[in-house]
C-alpha cells in the first residue's frame, strides 16, 4: 500500500529461498499502491516480495511466503505489445509469442477471431512448433473509429490458450465549430475562447488584429482542451481568431470569426494635485481616455473621489470632458457648512443629495447636481478633468485621487464578415491575383455609410497533372491500338479525377534483334561460361537482352597443343647442379612458340624445400600440461621431426606457468546491502570467480549489515516546542531522524503535549493618572504596557494594558438658531455667567444650548463620561432692535424696518465677512461675501415680512440681526 514516506518510485524485489536472497523484478514503478507483475517459471513454496523504494533507503517485505507453482510441459500465447492505434484505412503488426515450458514440443494451430466492420486480421503463420515468434496483421481499410478487439486462439494437446490484443482506429479531427466569442459580440477581457472539442485531439488558435493572416496579435499551441483565455489583448479592440484540432491522423481548421473586446475602461489619477492660493482659481485632475479617435460616449461614472478644502461649502466639483463641455457634480454650499474632507462617488441615479452625510466622507455613490448622460454620444478620446472650483482667496484646495469609468461604442460596430468556398484548378485567378495552392484571402470593404465590411474568401484548389510513361518492345510495341515498329514520343491530353488537367507523355522505345559473333583460342584447353573445352568447337546461344529481347551469340574455340621435355631435381635447403648452388627452386632450360602460339618448354626443373622451424607459448595457471608431462615452473622446449617432404620440422616450445590472483574486500550497509543484484539481509561472506586476461581472480567479500534504531520520548511544552529546527504549536506525534554510530538512520518519535498560553487585556478610562498591577502609575493613554503573570497549568498568562486618559475639552459658540451651544456634547450640562469673581451658575439652564436674554459673557460646564471641562467665556450682546451678536462691536442697520436697500456699520473694518439673509421659514434669500468691508449699502427687492440677517467674520464672530420689511 502507499508508504507513509516519500517515495514516487519502487522496486520490487522476489526472494525464492525465504528471504535470503531478493532478485530486482520489477523496477522504477510508479507508488500507486498496486502494480500486476509476471514471475520466472521457478516453482518456490518460500517465496516473499519485497517492495523498495527506488532510492534504496525504504523497503517492506511480505509478511506471510506463498507458492508458485512453475508450468511444466505446456505452452502459452502471449504478445509483448497487445494494445495499439492506427488512423482509419491503415495497417499495424502484433508480436506474437507462443512459448514452451518443460519439454512441451507438440504443434500449436492459431486462428484469429474478432474485429468490427471493416477490419481484417491475418496470422503469419498458422501452425508452428514452440516456441516460436509469428505476427498479427491488421487493416482498417473501411473501418471507421472505434475501439476494436482481437481474440488469437492456440489449439495443442493441452487445451487451448487465447490471447486478446486490443486496436484503437482513430480518424482526422472533425472542423472545429467556434462557440464563443463569436459573430463580433463584445468579449470581457480577459478574453475566454471555447469551441467543439474532439476526443484524443490537442488545439493551436491563432489571434488577428486584423482579417489579413500575417498580423497575429497572439498563439497558443497543443491545447489539452476546447478553451483558452487571453490575458494580453486591448480594451475596446475588434480582432479575428481561428482554431486547428490536431491528431496523428490530421488536422482540421475552423473558419475565422471576430469579436470585440470590452469598450468600458476603469481609470485613476492618484497623483496629489494642489490649487493656488488667489480666489476664484480652480484646480484640475486629469484622467485620459486611451480609446480610438471615433469612439464614442455610452456611459459615465465617478464611483471615487477624494480631495481637502478648508470649509467645503465654498466649493463645487465640476467633470469636464476632452471636447470642453462642463457640467457640476456637486455644490456643496447647498449641503454642508464648515467640514473640510470628501470621499464620495457619482453616478446617474445614485442617492439622493439630500442625505448626503457631513463631512461627505461616507464613500457612497450619490446623483450629480448635472446629469452626467450631458456627455453622451461625445468623442471619447483624451484628458477628462476633474475640476475643483473655490470661491474664497487665500486657500488651497487638494485633489488626493479620483476614479473614471467610462464606456465607449462604435458607431460602425464590429464589422459584418461573409465566408465563402471556391474550388478550381491551379492555377487560378482571383481578382485580378494568380494562386497556385489552396488559401484563404481577406477583403476588407468600405459601404456607403463609412463602414467596414469583411468578405473571406476559402480557396481550394486542385493541381493540374503532368505524367510520363515509357513502354518498350522487341521489334514492335502495340498502344490504344496502333502498332508501332520504330522508337517514337506521343503526347496525350486528360482529364484528372479532381476535374483538372493531365497531360500525359509516352515514350515508346522499339528495340530491335541482335546477333553477335566472337571466336577464342587456347593451349591445351579452354573455359568458356563454367565450361572447359579440350577439342576444337563451335557454340550458338539465344540470350534475353537487358531490354527483355533475344540476342543470338556464336562462339568459335580452336585448341592448340603444349609441349613440356624436362627433368625434376628435389633437395632440403639447396640443390647442386652442374656445380651451381640453388637454394631456392628454379626451372633451367629454353622456351619456344609452335606456329599456333603455344609453348613448347625443354629444360630442368630445381625445387627446393625449406626446413620448418616452429615457435609456440603455453601458458597455464598454477601448472601446464603437455606431451603428458606436467610443468609447474616456466620453462622451454626444443623437439625435431620430419615434414612430408623429408625434411627437418624443429619446433621451439615456451612454457608460461603463472600464478593465480586473490582479492578481498568488505562492503557495510544499513538493514541490508545490495551485491551483484542480490539483496542480503544478514551478514555474510560471498566467494567470486572472475576470468581475466590470464588467470582466473578470487574476489572475497564481506558483506557487513549494520541496524537502524529506533525510540519514543515524551515532551510537554508550553505554547510551541522547537525541534530540528521546526517549531511545533499542537500536541502530536513527531518523528526525529539522526545518524546513530554505524552510520545508519535512527528515528526518536517524540510524544508532544503543548499546553495553552494565555493572554487578556485590561481596559481602562479614566480622567487622571493610574496605578497598574505592575506598579507603575501612567499619566498619559498606554496600550504597550504588559505583565506575565503564571496560569494554572504553570504556562504563560500576558495581561495586555488598555488605558485610556480622557482629554474631554469643550468650547461655545453661537448658532444661526440664535443661542448658545457647546462644540462637544456630554452626559450633562451647566451655563455659567462670567463675572470678576468667577462663574456664576444660571439656575435651571442644564440643557445643551441656552439663549441669553441680556447682554454678558456666558460659559458652560460639560460631563462627560465622568470628566468636566468648563469653556471659555464668550461675550454675548443684545440690543433692543432684536441683534443678538459675538463681534467685538454691536452692528448697526438703518433703517430697520428697511425700504428698498440695507445699510450696516459693522463699527470696525473686517478683512473679510459673509452675510446669509433668510426669510421666516428658513429659506435662502442670498449668500454674499465681502472683503475689507466697514459699511455696506445693499439694495434689496423683498416682499413684506420678518428676515434673519446672518453675519460672520473671518475669526469666528457672528451675529443675528431681525429685519423688518413693510
Amino acid at each position: 500500500s502507499s508508504s507513509a514516506v516519500s517515495c514516487g518510485s519502487v522496486d520490487i524485489l522476489l526472494s525464492l529461498d525465504g528471504g535470503q536472497t531478493f532478485s530486482v523484478i520489477a523496477g522504477n514503478v510508479p507508488n500507486d499502491g498496486s502494480e500486476s507483475i509476471t514471475v520466472p517459471n521457478t516453482p518456490s513454496s518460500n517465496a516473499l516480495i519485497m517492495v523498495q523504494c527506488a532510492n534504496g533507503t525504504f523497503f517492506d517485505v511480505s509478511d506471510n511466503t506463498f507458492v508458485i507453482n512453475g508450468i511444466t510441459n505446456d505452452f502459452t500465447v502471449t504478445s509483448p505489445n497487445a494494445n495499439q492505434s492506427v488512423c482509419a484505412g491503415g495497417s499495424t503488426t502484433f508480436p506474437i509469442d507462443v512459448t514452451a515450458f518443460g519439454t512441451f514440443a507438440d504443434p500449436v494451430s492459431l486462428s484469429v477471431s474478432g474485429g468490427g466492420l471493416g477490419t481484417s486480421a491475418s496470422l503469419s503463420a498458422n501452425n508452428v512448433t514452440p516456441t516460436a515468434s509469428l505476427t498479427l496483421t491488421v487493416t482498417t481499410t473501411g473501418a471507421s473509429s472505434g475501439t476494436n478487439t482481437f481474440t488469437i486462439s492456440g489449439n495443442s494437446t493441452t487445451g487451448t490458450k487465447t490471447l486478446d490484443v486490443v486496436l484503437d482506429v482513430l480518424t482526422a479531427p472533425a472542423t472545429p465549430t467556434l462557440t464563443s466569442p463569436v459573430g463580433g459580440a463584445t468579449a470581457s477581457n480577459p478574453t475566454v475562447f471555447t469551441w467543439s472539442s474532439t476526443p484524443g485531439s490537442t488545439y493551436d488558435i491563432t489571434i488577428f488584429s486584423s482579417i489579413n493572416p500575417n498580423t497575429v496579435a497572439e498563439t497558443a499551441a497543443g491545447l489539452g482542451s476546447a478553451t483558452y483565455t487571453s490575458n494580453s489583448l486591448a480594451n475596446a479592440t475588434t480582432y479575428y481568431y481561428q482554431v486547428t484540432a490536431n491528431n496523428s491522423c490530421g488536422n482540421a481548421t475552423s473558419l475565422i470569426d471576430s469579436f470585440t473586446t470590452s469598450s468600458c475602461l476603469t481609470l485613476t489619477n492618484t497623483t496629489n494635485y494642489v490649487g493656488s492660493n488667489n480666489a476664484d482659481t480652480d484646480v484640475l485632475s486629469p484622467i485620459t481616455v486611451p480609446v480610438s479617435a471615433t469612439a464614442q460616449v455610452s456611459s459615465v461614472r465617478i464611483p471615487n473621489m477624494q480631495g481637502f478644502i478648508t470649509r467645503i461649502r465654498d466649493i463645487d466639483i465640476r467633470l469636464v470632458a476632452p471636447s470642453g463641455t462642463e457640467i457640476i457634480l456637486l455644490d456643496y454650499i447647498n449641503y454642508c457648512n464648515l467640514e473640510d474632507d470628501w470621499d464620495h462617488g457619482i453616478e446617474d441615479g445614485g442617492l439622493n443629495l439630500n442625505g448626503l452625510s457631513c463631512p461627505p466622507t461616507d464613500g457612497l455613490i450619490y446623483d450629480p447636481e448635472n446629469p452626467l448622460s450631458t456627455f453622451d454620444n461625445e468623442l471619447a478620446a483624451g484628458d477628462w478633468n476633474l475640476r475643483v472650483f473655490d470661491f474664497v482667496n487665500g486657500r488651497t484646495p487638494t485633489i488626493d485621487e479620483w476614479t473614471l469609468e467610462i464606456c465607449t461604442f462604435d458607431p460602425c460596430g464590429v464589422p459584418v464578415i461573409t465566408n465563402q468556398t471556391l474550388s478550381g484548378c491551379a492555377p487560378y485567378t482571383f481578382n485580378g491575383q494568380v494562386y497556385n495552392t489552396s488559401t484563404t484571402i481577406g477583403d476588407t470593404l468600405t459601404a456607403v455609410s463609412g463602414c467596414d465590411s469583411i468578405a473571406i474568401t476559402n480557396l481550394v484548389l486542385s493541381p493540374s497533372s503532368s505524367g510520363s510513361q515509357t513502354l518498350s518492345g522487341c521489334s514492335s510495341v502495340t498502344y490504344n491500338g496502333t502498332t508501332y515498329t520504330s522508337s517514337t514520343t506521343l503526347t496525350e491530353n486528360l482529364t484528372a479525377s479532381n476535374g483538372c488537367d493531365s497531360i500525359l507523355t509516352t515514350n515508346i522505345v522499339v528495340i530491335p534483334p541482335v546477333t553477335t559473333n566472337q571466336s577464342f583460342s587456347g593451349c591445351d584447353s579452354y573455359t568458356y561460361n563454367g565450361t572447359t573445352y579440350t577439342t576444337p568447337t563451335t557454340l550458338t546461344e539465344t540470350l534475353t537482352t537487358a531490354q527483355g529481347c533475344d540476342s543470338i551469340v556464336i562462339t568459335v574455340i580452336d585448341i592448340y597443343p603444349s609441349y613440356n621435355i624436362g627433368q625434376v631435381i628435389e633437395g632440403c635447403d639447396q640443390v647442386v647442379f652442374n656445380g651451381t648452388v640453388y637454394t631456392s627452386s628454379t626451372t633451367l632450360g629454353n622456351t619456344f612458340t609452335s606456329v599456333n602460339g603455344c609453348d613448347s618448354i625443354v629444360g630442368t626443373q630445381i625445387i627446393v624445400y625449406n626446413s620448418v622451424s616452429t615457435t609456440q607459448s603455453i601458458v597455464g595457471c598454477g601448472s601446464v600440461s603437455y606431451n603428458g608431462n606436467a610443468y609447474n615452473a616456466t620453462t622451454g622446449l626444443t623437439e625435431v621431426f620430419a615434414s612430408a617432404t623429408g625434411c627437418d620440422s624443429t619446433v621451439y616450445t615456451q612454457i608460461i606457468v603463472e600464478s593465480q590472483p586473490t582479492v578481498n574486500q568488505t562492503i557495510s550497509g544499513c538493514d541490508q546491502v545490495v551485491f551483484d543484484g542480490q539483496v542480503y539481509l544478514s551478514s555474510t561472506t560471498v566467494i567470486d570467480t572472475l576470468p581475466g586476461i590470464g588467470c582466473d581472480s578470487i574476489i572475497r567479500t564481506t558483506l557487513i549489515i549494520n541496524r537502524s534504531t529506533n525510540s519514543t520520548a515524551s515532551v510537554t511544552a508550553c505554547g510551541s516546542y522547537s525541534v530540528n529546527g521546526n517549531t511545533y504549536t499542537q500536541s502530536q506525534l513527531i518523528n526525529t531522524y539522526y545518524t546513530n554510530q554505524f552510520g545508519c538512520d535512527s528515528i526518536v518519535q517524540i510524544d508532544l503535549t503543548i499546553l495553552p498560553e494565555s493572554s487578556s487585556t485590561d481596559d481602562i478610562i479614566s480622567c487622571g493618572p493610574i496605578t497598574w498591577i505592575d506598579g507603575n502609575t501612567y499619566n498619559s493613554s498606554n496600550n504597550t504596557a504588559s505583565v506575565i503573570l503564571i496560569n494554572a497549568l504553570g504556562c504563560d498568562s500576558t495581561v495586555l494594558l488598555n488605558y485610556t486618559l480622557d482629554s474631554f475639552e469643550t468650547d461655545i459658540y453661537f448658532s444661526q438658531n440664535g443661542y448658545l451651544a457647546p462644540t462637544e456634547l456630554g452626559d450633562s450640562y451647566e451655563w455659567l455667567e462670567c463675572d470678576s469673581a468667577g462663574f456664576t451658575s444660571l439656575l435651571g439652564e442644564t440643557g445643551p444650548t441656552y439663549t441669553p436674554s441680556s447682554t454678558g459673557s456666558y460659559a458652560v460646564a460639560v460631563s462627560n463620561q465622568g470628566c468636566v471641562d468648563t469653556s471659555a467665556c464668550l461675550p454675548f450682546y443684545i440690543s433692543g432692535m432684536g441683534i443678538m451678536s459675538t463681534l467685538p462691536i454691536l452692528p448697526t442697520l438703518r433703517p430697520n424696518p428697511i425700504n428698498e436697500s440695507l445699510s450696516i456699520d459693522f463699527g470696525m473694518r473686517y478683512e473679510a465677512i459673509d452675510l446669509l439673509l433668510i426669510d421666516a421659514i428658513g429659506q435662502k434669500i442670498f449668500k454674499r461675501k465681502y472683503s475689507n468691508v466697514q459699511r455696506l449699502n445693499e439694495p434689496l427687492d423683498l416682499s413684506a415680512g420678518v428676515y434673519f440677517l446672518w453675519i460672520e467674520s473671518e475669526d469666528g464672530g457672528r451675529a443675528l440681526m431681525r429685519i423688518l420689511k413693510k
